[in-house]
């Protein structure tokens, strides 16, 4: 977990700097027009520039959303699949964990054609029989659009008690823009940018630092709260089977 928390540290340090570049160039604004000096040169910070600039922050923060929860799900891949001698096996896991890894190693979601399903189903036999050491591999899904739902959704998936505390809660379920709460708004956005559905202008059109500060606040504080969560599940092994 501690992979988890240096990464997530290192995003959140760079979105508080881009919000010290974006802080500046908006109090530049309310006294003058912003200058960006390049030698002798000066160059005027444009209000198409600075939409611009306010959209770039649904990237970043996406950009921290799906980052987390993908090292949080190899943590407890790691975490289940175990590093002792004899290594675990799959009668070891929880029902939900199980679950997961017959869904991944036979591929029972995947369109597969009758041989190639045999071949799967006789590679799960195989492993029960053979004792073989687990491999695990949770299904992603999410990609490219996880939010609060597709993280709760996840932690049901595992058989884990996603536990957010009431005000972080209230707040990531609270409208923030377009009758969305903050991760759903920064999911949308950051997809419509990434497919041309909206330009960069359109997005950060009608913003301020002061908004975009309390949807990152939110968005943060949920992700921090999601860590600790995880941080639970896997000190207290509830990924493996209660005896």
């Amino acid at each position: 977990m501690n992979g988890v928390r240096t990464a997530f540290q290192e995003r959140k340090n760079e979105i508080e700097a881009y919000f010290s570049l974006m802080e500046t160039i908006e109090r530049s604004l309310q006294i003058g027009v912003p200058v960006i000096k390049v030698g002798l040169e000066e160059h005027q910070v444009t209000p198409l520039q600075q939409r611009i600039l306010y959209a770039g922050l649904y990237l970043h923060l996406y950009n921290l959303v799906e980052s987390t929860t993908t090292l949080l799900i190899s943590a407890v891949e790691r975490a289940a699949m175990g590093m002792g001698d004899p290594p675990r096996t799959a009668r070891e896991l929880s029902t939900e964990m199980r679950k997961q890894w017959v869904r991944s190693f036979a591929k029972t979601h995947e369109d597969l054609s009758p041989e190639h399903r045999l071949e799967r189903a006789m590679a799960v036999c195989n492993h029960l029989l053979g004792i073989l050491p687990l491999e695990l591999s949770i299904t992603k899904g999410g990609g490219g659009n996880w939010d609060d739902d597709e993280i709760e959704g996840l932690a049901e998936k595992l058989g884990m008690t996603l536990t957010v505390p009431k005000a972080i809660y209230t707040a990531v379920k609270r409208p923030a823009r377009d009758n969305k709460g903050p991760l759903k708004l920064v999911r949308d956005l950051r997809n419509k940018l990434a497919h041309g559905a909206i330009s960069f202008s359109e997005c950060g059109n009608d913003h301020s630092t002061g908004d975009l500060r309390k949807i990152s606040d939110a968005v943060i504080d949920y992700l921090d709260a999601v860590i600790n969560a995880f941080q639970q599940y896997i000190t207290l092994e509830q990924y493996l089977a209660t005896t």
